[in-house]
């Protein structure tokens, strides 16, 4: 232990130190986990994208008849669901409109 007036050895730091570590570790691991979240999120996205990329890909391509359309209608939204059930709102109206420019009735 050091006398009085004299300089801590290197690396021993008092409460002060240690108080202002912990700060730095907390604050890491809030951005941390910030930054999980927004990479959960655009995997979502992209899954998504890709399953109503699908979706429309098959209206245009194949000649289906309306019970057809309502069974691949029923499984994109199943599918959409697994992915992420709230975003299903936003996106059910993008599958509407796929169905819309569709010209189906």
């Amino acid at each position: 232990m050091p006398q009085p007036g004299q300089p801590m050895p290197p690396g021993a730091g008092g409460p002060q130190q240690k108080k202002g570590l912990r700060a730095q570790l907390a604050q890491r691991r809030v951005e941390a986990e910030k930054a999980e979240r927004a990479r959960q999120e655009r995997l979502k996205e992209l899954e998504l994208g890709h399953i109503l990329s699908g979706f429309t890909r098959r209206l245009k391509d194949e000649i289906l008849d309306l019970p057809m359309i309502h069974k691949l209608a029923c499984n994109v939204a199943k599918e959409l669901l697994k992915v992420d059930h709230v975003t299903l709102s936003v996106k059910e109206g993008d599958v509407f409109k796929v169905v819309a420019e569709a010209d189906i009735p």
